[in-house]
């Protein structure tokens, strides 16, 4: 039951923080990738999302840009991201 709380916790905070977004491009980004997988991420999944979408919209946009996150982000997460920024 916990790990049902929690995720749950982490997707209210995922989907609030997507809405509070300040750049067109992190908009786009997120609101393909948040809607369409949401709710097939794990918990820890959930947890790296939510973590990514703390950061700072300009730090948010350097990494995305060069296709590049630094260490403290998951980057199975992060290249998902990516992926979905450079999508046709």
């Amino acid at each position: 039951m916990y790990c049902g709380m929690e995720a749950q916790n982490l997707k209210k905070e995922i989907l609030y923080r997507d809405t509070r977004r300040g750049i067109k491009e992190l908009d786009i980004v997120f609101n393909r990738y948040i809607p369409n997988k949401l709710d097939s991420l794990s918990v820890e999944d959930l947890k790296s999302l939510a973590h990514i979408v703390r950061q700072t919209d300009l730090d948010l946009l350097d990494w995305l840009g060069k296709r590049q996150a630094p260490e403290h982000i998951d980057p199975v997460i992060f290249n998902q991201l990516v992926d979905e920024l450079h999508r046709s």
